[in-house]
């Protein structure tokens, strides 16, 4: 990743890794249209991707932002039309005819280039915290159980808010919990938690369950 992507770093889902390739393997004046799940357009995954191909001289004349997946799976797709060196006929963003299409798979407007992040707004707000695996999640059964079994448990056991509690619950209160190791800790929760936590990542080594 680290040959394909340039050096360039970052948190990006691994089609934008795919669209890098892409453009390697075509020739200087050639061009693509690959699919791709909408997060192609975002964050790390844009600045990895689609950012580098238009440094290096990529043209997106074609694009569709954004929209459902033709099938049974429950998500939101994009497609890129890019091409080497030069474009002379239209734009077309979302089948609609536009000047210019950004990485961002936006119209093109006078300010251009990356964003950057509002010195007024640090401290203000921020991304959250990832939870790595579900193995570390609780229901709230399962965080009485352990904060019963041992004192100490209550130094690692948090409640855990997300988006979906404070749009779903009219109180804005968190349905789950979760073990929060941090760092320094002199002591983890008991053998119960941890063969929790560790069942639940053996069985799924990408940390997403």
């Amino acid at each position: 990743m680290t040959w394909v992507a340039g050096a360039v770093r970052g948190n990006a889902d691994l089609v934008a890794y795919f669209y890098l390739r892409a453009a390697r393997l075509l020739r200087g004046s050639g061009g693509f249209g690959l699919i791709a799940t909408n997060t192609v357009a975002q964050g790390d995954t844009r600045e990895v991707g689609l950012d580098q191909l238009v440094q290096a001289g990529w043209i997106a004349h074609r694009a569709i932002s954004s929209e459902p997946w033709p099938g049974g799976a429950n998500l939101e797709m994009a497609t890129v039309w890019a091409r080497r060196n030069g474009w002379s006929g239209t734009h077309v963003l979302d089948r609609g005819e536009v000047s210019g299409i950004t990485p961002s798979l936006s119209l093109r407007s006078r300010v251009e280039g990356a964003s950057q992040r509002l010195h007024a707004n640090r401290e203000r707000a921020f991304i959250g915290s990832y939870v790595l695996g579900m193995g570390f999640v609780l229901a709230p059964e399962e965080a009485d159980a352990l904060l019963s079994a041992d004192p100490v448990n209550a130094g690692v056991i948090r409640p855990y808010l997300v988006g979906e509690d404070l749009n779903s619950r009219p109180d804005g209160s968190p349905s789950r919990w979760v073990i929060d190791f941090m760092t320094g800790r002199k002591r983890l929760p008991d053998a119960m938690a941890r063969r929790s936590i560790a069942s639940k990542r053996l069985s799924d080594p990408s940390g997403s369950s």
